[in-house]
Formats: structure tokens, sequence, C-alpha cells
């Protein structure tokens, strides 16, 4: 008995609205660090400056950088119960049985050295098994797609080392602004990937919609 597919519609909606809720707090926080180091430069140059601008400023940065934790784990939970629908709907379509379990199409993320490949690996596979269906067989997955796993595995490892720059022992204040500065265009450089996800989103939701008249 063929399996019937889930309606991908709902998770998706909330998928693509909160990949773009994402998307806003990245250039929220990219304005607020830079607006930081506005404030964090003029209390260095006035030596007579008052602390309590600055340390309003601590409170704010903190508060966002909670926030901001708060919409990542909320993006990614959202996004990752997308993730196992989406793919457990494809290995209906396109069963095969080498293909990434709907579980580890999430969990891979979670796995040193193996998130640098098998997430993707298991959305190619998302992707062959939705909108794949469509075109003609044999057809490459788009290049865009690779561009935005790139772009993930990139951003992350330079979201890393940014956040260690200033931070230690021998670093100098402007080293500090340097590398609050390098975040906020990381923040801002995000923007490309985040946007990509929500095409990808969109368009396997689409066909897996189409798709699931036919497996009905």
């Amino acid at each position: 008995m063929m399996m019937q597919m889930r309606d991908l519609n709902p998770i998706g909606r909330a998928a693509k609205i909160s990949t773009v809720i994402y998307g806003v707090v990245n250039v929220i926080y990219a304005a607020v660090l830079l607006w930081y180091n506005s404030v964090y430069r003029t209390y260095l140059n006035d030596p007579n400056a008052d602390q309590t601008a600055l340390l309003r400023a601590d409170d704010v940065l903190l508060g966002l950088g909670i926030f901001f934790l708060i919409a990542f784990i909320g993006c990614f939970s959202v996004n990752g119960r997308w993730i196992y629908l989406a793919s457990k709907n494809a290995a209906i379509a396109s069963p095969a049985p080498d293909r990434v379990s709907p579980g580890w199409a999430v969990g891979w993320y979670f796995v040193p050295i193996m998130n640098l490949f098998k997430p993707f690996t298991a959305m190619k596979e998302i992707w062959e098994g939705s909108v794949g269906l469509n075109r003609t067989p044999g057809s490459s997955i788009p290049g865009w797609l690779t561009v935005w796993w790139l772009l993930w595995i990139v951003l992350n490892i330079a979201d890393s080392a940014a956040s260690n720059i200033g931070t230690d022992p021998f670093s100098t204040p402007e080293d500090y602004i340097n590398g609050n500065r390098l975040t906020a265009v990381i923040a801002l450089l995000w923007l490309i990937p985040i946007y990509l996800f929500w095409r990808i989103i969109d368009e396997v939701t689409a066909a897996q919609t189409s798709a699931s008249d036919v497996f009905a």
C-alpha cells in the first residue's frame, strides 16, 4: 500500500515566516553591533566620559544576543520540522534504499565533520524527490542550491573566527571594535543563504503539493 504524503503547506508557511524573521534579526544584530562600536569609540576617545552610556549599550547588546539565540533556536526548530517532513515525503515520491532517513536529514546538522556534507546530501535528495520529479530525468540540481550550502559552511566558520577577535588578553580595544565590525558584515552576508533557503522551502513545498495529488 502506497503511503500518503503529508501536506507540507502549513509547516512550509511557518518555515518561510521563521526564516524571514531570522533574516530581520540578523539585520538588527548588525545595526546594533555598529551602534555599539560608535558608543564604545566615543567612550575611548573621551577621557572624561561617563560609563553610563557604555553600560547601557552593554545591556542592549547582551539582551539582543539572548534574543538572537532564541530566534536561532526557534527558526531551526521550525525549519528542522520542515526538513523532516519534506524528506519523508520525498522518500515516498522517490524511494531508494540508500537515501538519508528523515531523522538523519535533521540529525546530521549536529554531528561534527559529517555536518559538512551529509545535510547537503539529504537536501539534494529532498530536491530531487520533489522539484526534480517535474524536470528532465538526469538533470542536475540548480547551482544556487550548492551556493546555499557553501555559504552555510563558510559563514559558520567565519562567525566562529570573528567571535574570537578582540577577546584574548593581548587584544586591544581596536581589535574588539574590528571584531564587532566583521561580525556585523557576516550577519548581513547571512541574508544570502537565508534567502536561498527560503527559496528551497518555497519550491520544494510547491512541488510536493503537486506531487501529493498524484500519490494521494
